[in-house]
């Protein structure tokens, strides 16, 4: 009975699914089928090397990982930076008075930003991703984020842990240096968020700086910074995280998103027409088209 409920509820639209999960008895079936699903795919995951493992091992035990492009060593890299920096103009063009203190520009255009979202499909990304998450991957898409500076309090610069599944991957990059001031991508471990999230009985939503600091004293929270190229890997399902307010100039960046292809609930669910398939999947291999799963594609 309790599983037939569980198929139900597996099938039904993504925020009512997350409220049922909610239901203890419903959570716990889950995270079992999850865990053997798990299990039963252990022995088909990519091999990989050394430097990719450790990328893995820190976002298993930390949740966050922190490279460079350059480190990386990806071969499609400079066609996709050039391509990012192209939309950046559009994204400069949002006036800094606005109502939202966040643009984006998303991968709606695959003949224009096609460099862009083809490097988020990477054999090399993939393999880590997999790895991290033990299961095949699904790719989310991607965008390209002007973070404006203007030191607004809001939305997703407030502390806040994903829903959407298990265990998912974003893979950030900054398009220009980022400092304290300039909105770095800032987060709390894994053992940290469990603290927090003990203290604060949190389920999903926004928490204030106010609010963490009563559970998690400021000097433990830790900004990624770094220069131009910098790359993080962050599980952002199981940490607190924000992108920090900027006050001194923009943030720029590009986002990568991965579940696993059976994700709990996906607020942004990648959509593509038929004429941007055509455009990509000529050039995509068997493993590549299955991170594009067919209910994501609009026809």
């Amino acid at each position: 009975m309790l599983n037939s409920m569980f198929k139900k509820v597996s099938h039904i639209p993504s925020k009512l699914k997350r409220e049922c999960l909610k239901i203890p008895v419903l959570q716990s079936l889950s995270k079992h089928s999850y865990q053997a699903a798990i299990q039963k795919y252990a022995t088909s995951l990519p091999i990989i090397a050394p430097q990719d493992s450790a990328i893995v091992t820190s976002i298993k035990e930390e949740g966050v990982f922190v490279t460079s492009l350059e480190n990386l060593g990806i071969d499609s890299t400079n066609l996709m930076i050039d391509s990012a920096k192209k939309l950046l103009p559009e994204l400069k063009a949002i006036p800094s008075n606005g109502k939202s203190s966040l643009g984006w520009v998303m991968s709606k255009d695959l003949t224009q930003d096609r460099a862009i979202f083809l490097w988020g499909l990477d054999k090399k990304l993939l393999d880590i991703v997999e790895n991290y998450i033990g299961l095949p991957a699904q790719y989310v898409g991607m965008h390209v984020r002007r973070q404006i500076a203007n030191g607004r309090m809001e939305g997703v610069r407030q502390w806040h842990i994903d829903v959407e599944d298990y265990r998912r991957i974003k893979i950030i990059i900054y398009l220009n240096s980022v400092n304290e001031e300039e909105g770095p991508f800032e987060y709390l471990t894994k053992d940290l968020t469990s603290i927090a999230s003990k203290k604060l009985k949190y389920n999903d939503g926004f928490v204030s700086d106010k609010v963490m600091e009563t559970v998690v004293p400021k000097s433990n929270w830790t900004s990624c910074t770094g220069s131009a190229g910098t790359v993080i890997f962050a599980d952002t399902c199981s940490i607190f995280h924000r992108a920090k307010p900027p006050t001194k100039s923009d943030r720029f960046s590009v986002t990568f998103g991965y579940t696993s292809r059976k994700p709990i609930a996906l607020y942004y669910p990648l959509k593509l027409s038929q004429a941007q398939w055509l455009a990509i999947s000529d050039n995509l291999t068997e493993r590549q088209k299955g991170c594009l799963v067919n209910k994501q594609r609009l026809f």
